[in-house]
């Protein structure tokens, strides 16, 4: 039939090639045609429209000339037309087609440990025509997709023949004429032959696109397509640790100037978040979500208090982002230099240095949204750091030492129980005999002088410095001076024959007394709002409200007995003189001469009613 349309038709047959289901054909002919019958003239600056049919061709035995049959249905399978200008340039060449037809068993996986011998021969079934006559072979499949996981090592063994150069790279043609093309493995050296194979080694990792394709260096379109799919995370990352409490997994990989980190939570949750510090509070957090379309975020916060207006959006660029979600479980992934590539914003402070420890936590909650509210607050949060050496490839959980809750623990005891049981020892037992409240009272307030001056050890060695820069640092500051103060009046105490001197000291060793617990139940509170701004503490309220009660039940018990004492003191207000409280002067049931180290045992003569009032002396220690 060419041959006839040649004759005919003035015809210049340039290429003809034909394999099974393609034929091509590339011919010349004049623009001016001279079959008037079977041809037209073409315009090469007019629009043109051009027909194309496709089918068997009829038996010649009964036609004198081969003719399509049966092409009229359906149209544009069969048959169609096409609007074209000859004199202007088209190129609708956009990479080779999907292979619709191609077989889907044609598939060759790369697994861990085994090779992948590359031949050369004959095609027959390439899946991207047209194509030349050799091809490549992968494990003797023609041409197959090859399908490799992210981390895991691939080897071929590259034995097509020196014409023919290996290479994996992002053009979808091959050859080496397209300079912006990539190359990810292979070259123009990577050829050999059965007896002696070129062994080509290949690591995909998170860098390498999802397809790629394998090809020959100089010839063209004699390979086909490799598929590259996320393999295991511990696969694609060089290094991998269990943060603490072992519900977050990290994996990282460093270089020079970038560092590439995984996070998969254990667990299910709506949002997945990892800090870098000792808590949540005042750190660089990276949290990741997904919104009610399904697609996943990746944010970057600065956070400066627990509530919605503590928690800053950042500027941060990050590369590489992906964040999934399966099964409830959310796994994200992300890059970023270690040295942010700006010149002013809060994430500009967030340098990372690869050789020292890299102190991170992690968070989940339910929901997490663009527009934050007080209900993206975390559910659940790591209880201690994890150091994370980056340049050394190991993590360990941080072995936080409770020295600050030690010292507010010794700062309890001794503003708590030792000054307040104290100073109750000498307003209420004075009752029991006239040493006893004061052995209590004095070794009371000792032991609390003691326990402060112990407590404040443990936050010096902590904080490797005194520090005034918060309120609950300059409010102990100044109970430490008070309490000493106390404590030398308490020892200095004047006779009793010293007259004004004496009233003057009782006063005011009993009104400074009594103002320094005050305080130090507020330092106290103060204490505890400063640990958990400083590490995180989720039990903060709790123990405020609890320095609350304990204030509050000393204070019931205190007023328990002064409304007690003073309904029995009603009882007997009048003595026979008619006086209120007659012969109840400050200081008069002391005695100077008392020994407080030894007990001295003494008859005492007073009866009940003289012991009851004694109870109820307005005298101080």
């Amino acid at each position: 039939m060419i041959s006839s349309c040649l004759y005919f038709l003035k015809l210049t047959l340039i290429l003809y090639f034909f394999v099974p289901g393609i034929t091509l054909v590339r011919y010349r002919r004049p623009l001016a045609s001279l079959d008037i019958n079977y041809d037209v003239s073409l315009n090469a600056s007019q629009e043109m429209v051009a027909v194309w049919a496709m089918g068997s061709l009829a038996p010649d035995s009964m036609r004198v000339h081969f003719t399509p049959q049966n092409h009229g249905l359906p149209q544009g399978v069969k048959y169609g037309y096409l609007n074209l200008t000859l004199g202007s340039s088209l190129d609708q060449c956009f990479g080779p087609l999907p292979a619709s037809n191609a077989s889907q068993g044609n598939i060759v996986v790369a697994d861990r440990g085994t090779s992948l011998v590359v031949t050369s021969d004959v095609a027959y079934e390439y899946p991207n025509p047209p194509n030349p006559r050799k091809v490549l072979y992968i494990n003797s499949k023609e041409a197959p997709i090859l399908r490799v996981e992210r981390g895991v090592p691939v080897t071929f063994l590259v034995q097509a023949g020196h014409d023919v150069s290996f290479y994996v790279t992002s053009n979808p043609i091959g050859g080496s004429g397209r300079s912006s093309s990539k190359i990810y493995a292979g070259g123009p050296d990577a050829h050999g032959v059965p007896t002696i194979p070129y062994t080509l080694k290949w690591l995909p990792d998170r860098r390498t696109p999802d397809k790629v394709y394998y090809q020959s260096y100089f010839q063209k379109k004699m390979g086909w397509m490799v598929q590259v799919v996320d393999g295991g995370l511990s696969d694609m990352y060089n290094t991998s640790h269990l943060l603490a409490d072992g519900q977050v997994t990290l994996f990282w990989t460093l270089t020079s100037t970038d560092v590439y980190f995984a996070v998969r939570g254990e667990r299910k949750s709506g949002y997945l978040a990892v800090a870098f510090g000792s808590g949540m509070l005042n750190s660089f957090a990276y949290v990741a979500w997904i919104d009610d379309k399904g697609n996943g975020h990746i944010g970057t916060y600065w956070i400066t208090d627990k509530d919605a207006s503590g928690i800053h959006p950042t500027a941060e660029e990050l590369f590489n982002k992906k964040c999934e979600r399966v099964d409830g479980v959310i796994t994200f992934e992300f890059s970023r230099p270690l040295k942010p590539d700006c010149q002013s914003g809060q994430e500009c402070k967030n340098v990372i240095d690869a050789t020292s420890a890299l102190k991170m936590v992690w968070a989940m909650g339910d929901e997490w949204s663009v527009n934050l509210t007080n209900g993206n607050i975390h559910t659940i949060v790591s209880t201690t750091p994890t150091l994370i050496y980056l340049a050394a490839g190991a993590a360990k959980v941080e072995e936080l030492q409770p020295v600050l809750e030690v010292h507010g623990f010794m700062m309890f005891f001794a503003w708590g129980l030792f000054f307040p049981g104290g100073a109750m020892a000498a307003r209420y037992f004075k009752h029991i005999n006239q040493d006893g409240w004061l052995r209590i009272h004095v070794y009371a307030q000792t032991s609390g002088v003691f326990v402060t001056f112990l407590g404040l050890l443990f936050a010096v060695a902590e904080v490797k410095r005194l520090e005034f820069d918060n309120v609950h640092t300059k409010l102990g500051f100044v109970c430490l001076l008070s309490v000493c103060l106390q404590a030398a009046t308490g020892f200095l105490r004047p006779p009793k024959d010293r007259g004004l001197l004496r009233t003057v000291w009782e006063y005011f060793h009993l009104f400074t007394g009594r103002t320094l617990l005050l305080l130090g139940f507020v330092t106290l509170f103060t204490g505890v709002t400063q640990l958990g701004s400083r590490d995180e503490f989720e039990h903060v309220r709790t123990l405020e409200w609890s320095i609350v009660a304990w204030v509050l039940a000393l204070a019931f018990t205190c007023g328990y007995i002064e409304m007690h004492d003073f309904w029995i003191r009603g009882q007997k207000s009048y003595t026979s003189s008619g006086s209120f409280r007659q012969g109840y002067t400050l200081g008069d049931d002391e005695d100077d001469s008392t020994e407080l180290i030894t007990p001295i045992q003494k008859e005492s003569d007073q009866g009940p009613q003289n012991q009851l009032e004694m109870r109820g002396t307005m005298v101080p220690p």
